[in-house]
């Protein structure tokens, strides 16, 4: 038999982290929750943000529906966005990087 994987505890440290990439300038900002990645407000409307777009704290990046609650991940740094890591409607896991964000653009 399998034992079953233990609780995950909330976390309550930011998203953006400033781990090494592939470009070590780069801030990653990650998922702070499990559920389904949304780019844009509705189907056919424009993504929240694109590769090039200019951030500051409070931009809304994306949505990431849990539990049939929809929750709008803000920035919490100014910055160029220059990847974006998830398509949409993209389950996504805790921590995963969603956005890497030039705070030097």
């Amino acid at each position: 038999p399998v034992a079953p994987a233990p609780p995950v505890a909330e976390s309550t440290e930011p998203t953006g982290t400033t781990e090494p990439t592939g470009d070590a300038h780069l801030t990653e900002i990650a998922a702070p929750m499990v559920g389904t990645f949304y780019a844009q407000p509705e189907p056919g409307a424009e993504p929240y943000v694109s590769v090039g777009a200019r951030v500051k704290p409070g931009t809304t990046l994306c949505i990431i529906e849990a539990m049939k609650i929809m929750n709008p991940i803000d920035a919490e740094i100014t910055g160029v966005i220059k990847e974006v890591c998830v398509s949409d409607a993209q389950p996504v896991e805790f921590g995963q990087v969603l956005f890497r964000v030039d705070p030097n653009g």
